[in-house]
């Protein structure tokens, strides 16, 4: 090598120094990607592991794989905060199951004749649930009545249903039609 660079009258020092340098775009971009990488683990509070970390960088443009990404965040020390799997619904037993009056007619010609009834449930930003029980009327598709709670239970619905009774005071024989889950069940058992 020494005679191969005598011939082109470089020093081998100057070689050498090249050959120490040539990773220097590689280092610098590794801190860089490195520091964005603790950017957006703190940024999520810890949650992120590589899989996720791998699509935030896809998002902001930086394209490694999750083995590279892995590998970082090892570097670096960082691991995802494992969250407790939930154990798998086990279904209840049913009290008392009522019958499809409707049959899927969802035509009604009288106001407050059969009101229809669901929960539905509301992401908010810092991870907790709200959820929403409403009542419609089928015959014009208006909101009879709606309530929140931090909980999807019996009480919201019955609260709810309350409600739409104090307010519209419907005749003997309304109908209120439902995915008979859990909270409706025992509401009119």
């Amino acid at each position: 090598m020494r005679w191969l660079l005598r011939r082109f009258n470089i020093y081998p020092n100057a070689y050498y120094n090249y050959l120490n340098h040539r990773k220097y775009q590689y280092h610098e971009d590794k801190a860089r990607v490195e520091q964005k990488i603790v950017e957006i683990y703190h940024k999520n509070n810890g949650v992120p592991g590589y899989r996720m970390m791998h699509d935030y960088l896809e998002q902001c443009n930086i394209n490694y794989s999750c083995i590279t990404v892995y590998k970082y965040m090892k570097e670096l020390r960082l691991r995802s905060i494992v969250r407790r799997k939930k154990p798998d619904y086990v279904k209840g037993i049913v009290h008392k199951a009522f019958p499809n009056l409707l049959n899927q007619n969802f035509k009604v010609d009288v106001p407050n004749k059969i009101w229809c009834t669901d929960f539905t449930y509301f992401p908010q930003k810092d991870g907790t649930i709200r959820y929403n029980c409403t009542i419609i009327d089928l015959y014009d598709r208006s909101v009879v009545a709606t309530l929140n709670g931090n909980h999807i239970t019996t009480e919201l619905a019955i609260n709810t249903l309350t409600i739409a009774l104090k307010r519209h005071k419907p005749e003997k024989g309304i109908i209120l039609h439902s995915d008979q889950g859990s909270q409706v069940r025992q509401e009119v058992a």
